[in-house]
């Protein structure tokens, strides 16, 4: 227990504050029986009492110094207490009140305890300042840090969160608003920019001045080429629209500003800043997995697990190339509107014509079908030329078959059918897109001359091989081919066969005339179109999903089984037809079949025997048979430059060689299986080589492969060890060496051939004179009839 003494010392020595305190405890414990000494009362009273002891008996002396009053200040000792200088340098901050003080305080310790309490008070406030600033500066210091690691966390914190842009108007199909750098300012007002100082000024950047977003990645379930592309969604002059670009033209400047075609509000000055934010917005946005990821294609078909896909009629899927053929996505979607009409109606619809049996119509309905036939069997594509002059009924023909798949009626030519009118990597970007829909080919007459359809003609081997050309990027890297296995159709006004100068082209056609006049009136054409001119697309997409639960093996099968049969046909008939030839047509046969029986459901079905009329011969697709047959076209059309077939002042335009008749002797393989000679009076050509050397090229033939040809049928004339042979030439009055084979025979060579036999004994030379004489003679006469009056004078 405290005495007197020690309470009242303790009571002088208290703060005012600690008094009150202390006059409250007081208070309580009068109240109370007990104090509890647990209470916050009790332990503040308990801490005054404690520092009041340990304190110097100097009492508040410095409780005004704030006022500039010292006036307590009295005793020696008070400038030994550290609370002084604390009270003066520390809690004062006012510098003019800090001297005043320290002033007044020198004369106080000056009275009280002379020089050498000065020097040492003066002592004390040296060091107490040079305390106070140390503290103060580790306090700054610790102030800062804790400021810059609080900036720094709530900096962390919004990063964390991410900053969105701030579109507001963007269309339902969008994905939304998407992240992007802190400092870019993103709004449907102004579009996409960011503030940076400049020197004394802020600078506006702008990167688009519309809203623009990263509206998908895509994720090509066709195996894709290699190059990632992305959705944009962005404002326009024509409202908001979607786009599918390569990431390229987001993140680099020569790229992006070719975005600008397109309605991105884009300029040269702001490609730079356009960029970076769009690189900002794929980092911050992918980050966080802001940026959907969807399935994509550049094809409408896709071949996988041995089975036909159709991405295209999933409603998460992105087309690729919808921009380079905007509507041909639009042109193979089943239409069933209130326009149109329905599956059950279109089906009914195709079922009436099959059974009308219209020449070349179910033809052409297995041709169309048969291409994700050929992509399920991995066969060699083709193409189906139905042909036949104008009035005929073709497009009609044509316009209905195309329904299968797509719509024929398609705008701009922006649809399912294409003209021949585009360049080769056109066809080869619209095949690889197709990948196993037919590729429907109208007015082949559009073509305005030869050289033209010549031209497109070669396409018809890109469009059946299935592979495109190998391209290199800038940097040498190989680009994806396009690959595709798919039938094509093609409507002309005359056989492509009859103009392809390639054997490879003309092997890979099936071609089917159609009769001069349509058998249909207008009227009934009219009525026939109604169920077709708004409806496509349906039995296409139920026959792949036929042909997916047949499964590839049975397919197969089916197609080697028309072709086992077809090939004992041929051989009950004597037919000569090509493997490619037979393998067509046992792809239209088993494709109508499977049509008969999983699509249409009706009694309609192909002959065999009217398939097989349509395939072309042996020698009407081998290019050597059918340049045979071009130069004995030439040699008639050029007679004048030929030795035997024109008189020798006739030949003034070019000396190609030498017509004769002569007997000659072939060696053959008798019954037995004994060699003997066979003698025969025939007609003979001996071409310069240069000359025929420049046919060739003219035709796209190979003069090696004709001569090997040649030597097969029997028909070239040689010596021993070489393809060529000498003959004597009266017109160059020297002997040549030539390439010499034996034309075709004709009547006037039967006449001969008889003349010789009744008298063999005439010599070749005489006998060759002879038929050159009647060919002059017959030469001389048309030509005298072809002059419609007769010379002046």
């Amino acid at each position: 227990m405290m005495n007197n003494t020690d309470m009242m010392q303790m009571f002088q020595s208290m703060t005012p504050e600690q008094m009150q305190t202390m006059m409250a405890m007081m208070a309580n414990m009068m109240n109370k029986a007990e104090v509890d000494p647990d209470s916050p009362e009790y332990t503040a009273t308990r801490n005054a009492a404690i520092e009041a002891k340990t304190r110097p008996d100097t009492g508040t002396y410095y409780e005004y110094f704030n006022e500039g009053k010292i006036d307590n200040v009295t005793k020696q000792e008070q400038f030994y207490d550290d609370a002084l200088y604390t009270t003066i340098f520390g809690t004062i901050t006012n510098e003019i009140l800090q001297n005043q003080l320290q002033n007044q305080l020198e004369q106080r310790a000056k009275n009280i305890g002379g020089t050498s309490l000065v020097q040492m008070f003066r002592k004390n406030c040296t060091a107490k300042k040079k305390q106070i600033k140390k503290e103060n500066e580790i306090k700054a210091a610790a102030d800062a840090q804790a400021m810059r690691d609080r900036e720094a966390a709530e900096l962390e914190e919004k990063r964390r969160i991410g900053h969105k842009t701030e579109f507001k108007n963007m269309p339902e199909w969008s994905t939304g608003n998407k992240y992007i750098g802190e400092d870019w300012i993103c709004n449907d007002e102004e579009g996409i920019y960011k503030l940076e100082e400049c020197g004394k000024t802020v600078k506006k950047v702008e990167a688009c001045g519309r809203a623009i977003t990263i509206n998908y990645l895509l994720d090509p379930i066709d195996g894709g080429d290699g190059i990632d592309r992305v959705e944009i969604a962005y404002d326009s002059e024509r409202g908001w629209q979607h786009r599918v670009v390569t990431r390229d033209m987001l993140v680099n400047q020569a790229e992006a500003i070719k975005l600008a075609k397109f309605s991105v509000d884009i300029t040269s000055d702001m490609a730079r800043p356009f960029t970076n934010c769009m690189a900002s917005m794929l980092r911050e946005s992918s980050k966080r997995n802001a940026i959907p990821s969807i399935p994509s294609s550049r094809k409408l078909a896709i071949m996988k697990d041995k089975e036909i896909i159709l991405p295209f009629r999933s409603k998460d899927f992105v087309f690729e190339r919808e921009a380079d053929f905007p509507g041909l996505l639009a042109a193979v979607t089943p239409n069933e509107t209130d326009a149109g009409y329905s599956e059950t109606e279109y089906m009914d619809a195709y079922r009436a014509m099959r059974k009308r049996n219209l020449p070349g119509f179910n033809l052409m309905t297995a041709a169309i079908l048969s291409s994700p036939v050929v992509c399920m069997t991995n066969a060699n594509g083709w193409v189906y030329n139905m042909h036949g002059p104008t009035g005929c009924g073709k497009s009609f023909l044509l316009s209905i078959g195309t329904t299968l798949f797509g719509d024929y009626y398609h705008e701009n030519g922006s649809g399912y059918v294409k003209t021949p009118l585009m360049t080769n990597t056109a066809a080869e970007t619209m095949c690889d897109t197709l990948h196993c829909y037919p590729l429907i080919i109208d007015d082949y007459n559009l073509l305005p001359d030869q050289k033209e359809r010549d031209k497109f003609n070669k396409n018809i081997m890109l469009f059946s091989n299935g592979l495109g050309k190998e391209r290199a990027t800038k940097t040498l890297a190989l680009v994806k081919s396009g690959f595709w296995k798919l039938t094509t159709i093609i409507a002309a006004e005359q056989s492509i066969r009859e103009a392809a100068k390639q054997g490879g082209v003309s092997n890979r056609l099936f071609e089917l005339t159609l009769d001069d006049q349509c058998p249909l009136s207008k009227e009934e054409i009219d009525k026939i179109l109604v169920p077709f001119n708004n409806t496509h697309g349906f039995a296409g997409i139920k026959f792949i999903e036929a042909l997916n639960t047949m499964g590839v093996d049975a397919i197969r099968e089916m197609v080697t089984g028309y072709a086992k049969k077809i090939t004992e046909k041929m051989k009950e008939k004597g037919l000569d037809k090509t493997n490619k030839q037979i393998d067509i047509a046992a792809i239209l046969l088993a494709t109508d079949e499977i049509a008969k029986n999983e699509l249409f459901n009706d009694d309609v079905q192909l002959d065999i025997d009217e398939v097989i009329k349509w395939m072309a011969d042996n020698d009407e697709v081998k290019q050597e048979s059918r340049f045979y047959n071009t130069i004995i076209d030439k040699i008639y059309a050029n007679a004048a430059k030929f030795e035997g077939l024109a008189a020798d002042t006739e030949m003034r335009s070019g000396f190609w060689g030498i017509y004769s008749s002569e007997i000659i002797e072939h060696k053959i393989v008798n019954e037995d299986g004994k060699t003997e000679k066979k003698s025969e009076y025939v007609k003979t050509i001996s071409f310069i080589p240069s000359e025929l050397e420049k046919i060739a090229v003219s035709e796209g033939a190979s003069v090696g492969a004709f001569k090997d040809y040649l030597k097969r049928k029997n028909l070239l004339i040689y010596d021993e060890g070489r393809a060529t042979t000498r003959v004597s030439s009266e017109f160059l009055g020297k002997r040549i060496r030539v390439i010499k084979f034996i034309l075709p025979d004709d009547s006037e060579e039967t006449e001969a051939k008889k003349e010789d036999k009744n008298n063999s004994t005439i010599p070749f030379q005489q006998a060759a004179a002879d038929v050159r004489d009647r060919k002059r003679q017959q030469q001389a006469e048309e030509l005298a009839e072809d002059i419609p009056f007769a010379p002046i004078g």
